[in-house]
């Protein structure tokens, strides 16, 4: 396997790239975690921006967000097992945050499988409200508010 330094993270705009992300949800939940496949898809997959995170050919993370009243909501954020604790997940939510501020938005929100609590707290994300079920597995909401003026003056100063 080769070293993190060589990973990139990318917008999917095309149907071969969609595929390679559905293989990597469909590997973690489906497969690892037992969820349907019908839980896994539905209508909103086209009304969502889906991201996909590549080591040369091999698709090895994927996930999705939508704008929901003001909020980027970080979706189906998955890393295939050969690659987990090597801080891919850290970069890809780190991507899909700094995609969100271009796009100027700066609160984030997810519901997070309880077991992965203090990984999104690590990113700055906070826990809000109860412990619910989602696809039978347990999830806590978590939110994330960026100054917005830091952003901005980094912008300005080419950083």
């Amino acid at each position: 396997m080769k070293n993190n330094s060589d990973i990139s993270f990318k917008i999917i705009c095309s149907l071969e790239e969609l595929i390679a992300a559905y293989n990597v949800r469909f590997t973690v939940f489906c497969e690892e975690q037992n969820i349907p496949y019908y839980i896994e898809t539905g209508e909103n997959e086209l009304n969502r921006i889906h991201i996909l995170g590549m080591q040369g050919n091999e698709p090895i993370a994927t996930g999705r967000m939508c704008v929901i009243n003001g909020w980027l909501k970080f979706e189906r954020i998955a890393v295939r097992k050969a690659w987990r604790s090597r801080r891919i997940g850290s970069k890809l939510v780190n991507y899909m945050v700094n995609t969100g501020k271009d796009m100027g938005i700066f609160k984030y929100k997810l519901h997070a499988q309880v077991s992965n609590k203090e990984f999104y707290k690590r990113l700055g994300f906070k826990t809000k409200g109860k412990i619910f079920i989602e696809a039978g597995i347990e999830h806590i909401l978590m939110i994330r508010k960026d100054d917005t003026s830091e952003y901005l003056e980094n912008k300005r100063s080419g950083k």
